[in-house]
């Protein structure tokens, strides 16, 4: 996830994804209001006080968020924290390891037999 702003302002104005920074959601309320002028009389600003992270994922993964959580279970703890004191790098590249295991095993599934 990428939370430099000017790129969640490029997905904000070109996607109207919200924001991962809770600082830009007034932002997105206004590319919002400025995209559906039928939203301008509605309070979307329920939504943002809903997220109290400064930084939020909404759903992180947004095709197979259980699969990647599935995946992601043995590195994480409670409050989202690395577990066995592994540096984010190790867990993310140990995690990526798997996905590709996946993928290959799916492919090999996939591929003809013959």
């Amino acid at each position: 996830m990428c939370v430099e702003p000017e790129w969640q302002r490029f997905m904000m104005k070109t996607f109207l994804f919200p924001p991962a920074l809770k600082g830009l959601f007034p932002e997105y309320l206004s590319t919002i209001y400025a995209a559906a002028p039928a939203l301008r009389g509605k309070n979307l600003e329920v939504y943002v006080e809903s997220v109290n992270l400064p930084v939020f994922t909404g759903t992180d993964f947004k095709y197979a968020n259980d699969q990647a959580y599935a995946l992601m279970g043995p590195y994480l703890k409670p409050g989202g924290k690395i577990a066995g004191g592994m540096s984010v790098q190790a867990a993310f590249t140990e995690m990526a390891q798997l996905v590709t295991n996946f993928e290959q095993a799916q492919a090999r599934l996939a591929a003809p037999t013959g």
